[in-house]
């Protein structure tokens, strides 16, 4: 991000692949394992905002797309889906609570409540996710029309048929599911909770990690944990400006631990992962206390270990600290260019501001002060990103 006196400048992810409307209009309909796996992807990043207190408000194929991802097993690409554009997005976890009554989103995805102009919940997201599934499994929107009146009023009626060839092999269950997120009385509509507990998406193979790689990401983390805080914050900015491919193995792993698909990861998948790895005595995890570990990592108290907390924890063990990757998060906390990092430089960052003390601030120079010059020059800090020893106390 990059920010002057008049506009704030970010630059996303770039995703190669192709947005899933344009992947289906290519396979006319997918097969009910392949649906599957692209709605389980669907509904996690839904439920992920959820509990984040964001509703989209345009869920749709188009807003899908896919990140293409080399497996390591067979260089074969694999896709992982990623859901965008939050420019209709808007909070409804405030105080007091947000109302959402405009009419907003795109024709075919529309919840009935929002067509009636009542106000609406989060809910709207899901019938949204419903017809992405009805589409997916058969090719045609739920409720067609020729006309924007008829493809509303049809949704508002709540009829939905199941009657084309297709559904002759879909399962009774995927029915089950696709009915239960059409349904027109949102309080009866499932929220993203309770989508993924439908015996539907359980049945759908989920990412598993081997035994070493997980012991390579609690190693890591156990490292990260006895880092200082600035070393801590240079490892956010090195995950955010790093490629996503750079980071495959790293979300694999995430993906793996996040068992209940809600795009964090909590205390108790956090323990019951730690507690399956190997403790036999020359086992280098065999001190890790797993709930310690965890509210080390938890570094603002959440009570759940996000994706960002995760990268920046384990990043180290899956790419090399090189010269390049240091002097860009160098030249990032020198914020005046001024060839040092000052105490005034990091209270520059929201991120840190918001987060840390003056007195805490102060510590995070003296952290890599090796020179008790007062600021930290680009040789302290290339020397302590690169060692895991503390510098001396003076």
């Amino acid at each position: 991000m990059w920010i002057t006196n008049e506009n704030y400048f970010m630059v996303l992810e770039l995703a190669e692949g192709n947005d899933l409307h344009t992947n289906l209009m290519e396979h006319k309909f997918f097969g009910e394992f392949s649906a599957g796996k692209i709605f389980s992807d669907a509904l996690k990043a839904v439920r992920y905002i959820h509990t984040r207190g964001v509703a989209h408000r345009d869920i749709k194929l188009a807003n899908f797309v896919f990140v293409p991802q080399a497996s390591k097993a067979d260089g074969r690409l694999r896709h992982r889906l990623k859901l965008i554009d939050f420019g209709l997005s808007t909070k409804f976890f405030t105080k007091p609570q947000k109302s959402m009554t405009e009419l907003v989103g795109t024709l075919y995805y529309i919840a009935p409540e929002m067509v009636a102009k009542e106000r609406y919940t989060n809910k709207c997201d899901m019938w949204a996710l419903g017809v992405v599934l009805y589409m997916l499994l058969s090719g045609q929107p739920p409720f067609p029309g020729r006309t924007t009146e008829e493809v509303l009023g049809k949704a508002c009626g709540g009829a939905v048929d199941f009657g084309g060839f297709q559904w002759g092999i879909i399962s009774d269950s995927a029915k089950d599911l696709v009915q239960k997120l059409l349904t027109v009385d949102p309080a009866k509509r499932l929220s993203a909770q309770e989508a993924s507990q439908h015996p539907w998406v359980k049945d759908i193979p989920s990412t598993h990690v081997s035994k070493e790689e997980l012991t390579e990401a609690a190693r890591a983390m156990s490292e990260f944990s006895d880092l200082g805080i600035l070393r801590q914050t240079a490892l956010d900015l090195m995950v955010l400006q790093e490629p996503q491919k750079h980071l495959e193995k790293l979300s694999a792993t995430f993906l793996a631990l996040d068992t209940r698909g809600n795009g964090t990861i909590t205390r108790e998948e956090f323990v019951d992962a730690l507690k399956c790895l190997d403790q036999s005595p020359d086992c280098k995890t065999k001190t890790l206390d797993p709930k310690l570990l965890f509210s080390k990592i938890d570094r603002d108290n959440t009570g759940f270990i996000c994706y960002s907390e995760f990268l920046a924890a384990t990043v180290r063990s899956n790419i090399e600290l090189t010269e390049s990757r240091m002097e860009k998060v160098f030249k990032k906390l020198d914020v005046d260019g001024s060839g040092s990092i000052t105490g005034s430089n990091l209270k520059s960052f929201a991120y840190i501001r918001q987060r840390y003390t003056e007195e805490e601030i102060s510590a995070m120079i003296k952290e890599m002060d090796f020179t008790q010059s007062g600021s930290v020059s680009y040789g302290d800090f290339t020397r302590a990103m690169s060692s895991r020893l503390l510098p001396p106390s003076f």
